[in-house]
């Protein structure tokens, strides 16, 4: 257990579990502050600030955002080791430490089992960062730039040709199991047949997940075997997309749409997804004459079906974390360190 006796500040978080189906594990979830005075009382550069369990377990976490002036507005990704489908999970958060070191780390909070590479696209030059640190960084070979995203910022394509490349490498080659999830936004549903989001080709063995054809809908493509989403796209909104692909599995197909499931899925033959592929191609096919408008944010390629435990609930939870207002998180009123509270009535009363 961690130490943080010489933290000032504390505040108690609760976790609902009211979009959670199933138990997650290590799973990333996001926490935003907005115009928070009670922030002013950590270090100026928020280096101070720690997660925890209740049991003052150190959990690791990632400083997205930390905008200090009058108040303080700040994103966090956090690892919840267990979010429990039944009771969620208690969290507490401490600041106020003028000597604490920065505790935040990108690949301590993005090193989840399976999850090979997660590229966040809110940087302003080439290569974005797999911030995995298993360098699977994405080269921004032709155009793209940066915009606003659904999360912090995202990297935006509006010419023919514009893409981004993650280079082909064996851990993410010839896979059993894959899960790719990430944040879309469509500028125009009018342009080539297949608008595609991501797409990797060897030979005829694709795989990708693109906007088909002109039904405006998401396909999940291994191989020959392919799976359309019911839900309709319309342009000028973001959707969150997971695609979860396990090998030689009687549902071995699924995709989901804002953490809604395909009414249907898919059976796949025996066949692991194309080896030696040319590169990864996002916001764009592998060749350049074919490519999407649009924005992605957020790319997370898992070489598990089931990120976190269970690719359904984590498809589910992703969505509604990011989108909800509070993020399901009740945040409770600044603590001194040592003080108690009480949760009454799914509120957090202080004493």
């Amino acid at each position: 257990m961690a130490d943080f006796s010489a933290w000032q500040y504390r505040r108690e978080i609760e976790v609902s579990a009211s979009n959670v189906d199933a138990t997650l594990t290590d799973v990333p979830s996001l926490l935003e502050f907005s115009n928070d005075s009670d922030l002013m009382k950590a270090r100026a550069d928020g280096y101070d600030v720690r997660f925890a369990l209740t049991d003052d377990t150190e959990l690791n976490y990632q400083r997205l955002l930390w905008s200090r002036s009058t108040d303080v507005e700040a994103k966090f990704w956090i690892q919840i080791p267990t979010l429990d489908s039944t009771s969620g999970a208690s969290l507490v958060m401490y600041y106020g430490n003028a000597a604490a070191s920065d505790g935040s780390s990108a690949a301590d909070a993005f090193s989840a089992s399976g999850l090979e590479c997660a590229i966040q696209m809110d940087g302003t030059s080439s290569p974005e960062p797999d911030i995995t640190g298993n360098g699977h960084n994405a080269v921004i070979t032709q155009g793209t730039q940066s915009a606003a995203g659904v999360i912090a910022a995202s990297r935006e394509a509006t010419a023919v040709g514009d893409r981004m490349l993650v280079a082909e490498n064996a851990s993410m080659d010839g896979q059993d199991e894959v899960t790719v999830d990430c944040w879309i936004w469509f500028n125009d549903l009018d342009g080539f047949y297949a608008d595609p989001v991501c797409w990797a080709k060897q030979d005829y063995s694709s795989f990708g997940v693109r906007l088909y054809g002109g039904s405006d809908r998401f396909q999940f493509n291994v191989g020959s075997t392919a799976l359309t989403h019911t839900a309709t796209i319309v342009e000028d909104t973001w959707y969150h997309v997971a695609a979860r692909f396990k090998r030689n599995d009687a549902s071995g197909l699924q995709i989901y749409v804002n953490g809604v499931a395909a009414t249907a899925v898919s059976t796949v033959g025996d066949a692991a997804t194309p080896s030696n592929v040319y590169d990864y191609s996002l916001l764009s096919r592998y060749w350049n004459s074919r490519g999407m408008d649009g924005r992605m944010e957020d790319w997370r390629y898992w070489v598990t079906a089931d990120p976190c435990g269970d690719a359904a609930a984590y498809a589910q939870w992703t969505y509604n974390n990011v989108t909800s207002a509070d993020n399901e998180m009740t945040v409770g009123s600044e603590l001194s360190n040592g003080g108690v509270s009480q949760i009454i009535g799914g509120g957090i009363l202080s004493c």
